[in-house]
């Protein structure tokens, strides 16, 4: 009888301490991916393809890192620059290329990252508000699930994906 006692309350004991673990674990994981002003998210090498100036959309491209321990889901994008931006993916079928629209793009956690990138994945960037040429800097924000967003800017650049400036039609 007294050892089941013993056995009975290092079990008891064992149990509290899991519970205490998984709550304190489930809060932090509640704190981290919140959608607060703390993000686990971030972007980088974000820059916009310049087009003709009676272009009606235009391709934007940018890394997305998650440094969080849930994927996270791009789910569309806005900016003043821009009457609408919607997610696209670049494929190839048949030998035809084509741009399908996409709802949404994940981002896997633990420092998964995805390429928005020339012939992948982008975003079609719709009616420009104002004239976009190279040397231009444009803010986006970007949205994800969970009411989460992350604003960044993005240089618009040349087909070549460098900046210049113009100046009465003279390049320097």
């Amino acid at each position: 009888m007294r050892r089941c006692n013993v056995v009975c309350r290092i079990i008891f004991l064992e149990l509290n301490m899991l519970a205490r673990y998984l709550f304190s674990l489930i809060v932090g994981l509640g704190a981290v991916d919140s959608g607060g002003a703390e993000t686990t998210l971030s972007v980088h090498s974000a820059w916009i393809r310049e087009a003709p100036p009676n272009a009606t959309a235009l391709a934007g491209y940018l890394t997305i890192e998650n440094h969080g321990v849930i994927p996270r889901i791009l789910i569309g994008a806005k900016s003043a620059e821009f009457g609408s931006i919607e997610i696209h993916r670049s494929i190839v079928k048949n030998d035809v290329a084509s741009m399908v629209r996409q709802k949404s793009v994940s981002i896997p956690p633990a420092g998964g990252q995805v390429d928005l990138k020339p012939n992948g994945w982008h975003l079609m960037m719709l009616a420009p508000t104002v004239p976009l040429r190279a040397g231009k800097m444009v803010t986006v924000t970007l949205k994800f699930n969970g009411d989460e967003s992350v604003t960044t800017t993005m240089p618009v650049r040349n087909a070549g994906g460098t900046v210049t400036t113009h100046h009465d039609g003279h390049h320097h």
